[in-house]
């Protein structure tokens, strides 16, 4: 039930118990005080309110139900999000060994900043490391044979990877400081 429809009922009940106080106040005969009326009474309010902690009952219980289905859905897909980015990484460190083995350095360079990326996503600061480590041997063997635009890239993935990695900004200052000379 939508919230709109409870308060209806909600608002229905208030005028009907309302418009019976009235009508049971203007009737003409003198009160008199009857020990099963009030017995009844009392029963009905108890019954009242067990209906009404029912629905509050089952209206929380559709929240923890859809609140839990929605954590076990986002956990499904960050399980699958990180699975595919794992074999998509395994096959980049595959293909960027073919490229420095054929000693093409730019992209050697492009896929290793997209494996920085990929582990830096996933937060994987283990990772994170060995890849500036490798980035690190490969700036200080062939730094003069990558083009600007890559070692841009790759500067702009470093930064991101300083917070997992204390090498990161160490391999930073090295590229830096080859451009001053």
């Amino acid at each position: 039930m939508s919230k709109k429809n409870i308060w209806i009922l909600f608002g229905t009940s208030v005028l009907l118990s309302i418009a019976s106080i009235c009508i049971s106040l203007l009737r003409s005969e003198p009160l008199t005080w009857d020990g099963m009326s009030a017995l009844v009474g009392i029963l009905s309010l108890l019954v009242t309110l067990l209906l009404g902690w029912q629905i509050y009952t089952f209206i929380d219980i559709e929240n923890k139900i859809k609140r839990t289905i929605k954590e076990e859905f986002d956990k499904k897909a960050k399980d699958i999000y990180t699975a595919i980015i794992g074999n998509t990484l395994t096959y980049q460190v595959e293909d960027a060994r073919f490229y420095i083995e054929n000693r093409e350095w730019n992209r050697a360079l492009s896929l290793q900043t997209h494996i920085l990326q990929g582990y830096i996503n996933l937060n994987q600061k283990e990772k994170v490391e060995e890849t500036v480590d490798l980035l690190t041997t490969f700036f200080h063997l062939h730094i003069k044979d990558v083009s600007p635009e890559n070692i841009t890239r790759t500067i702009k993935e470093l930064k991101k990877a300083i917070p997992h990695s204390d090498k990161a900004y160490e391999l930073l200052l090295f590229i830096g400081s080859f451009f001053k000379k």
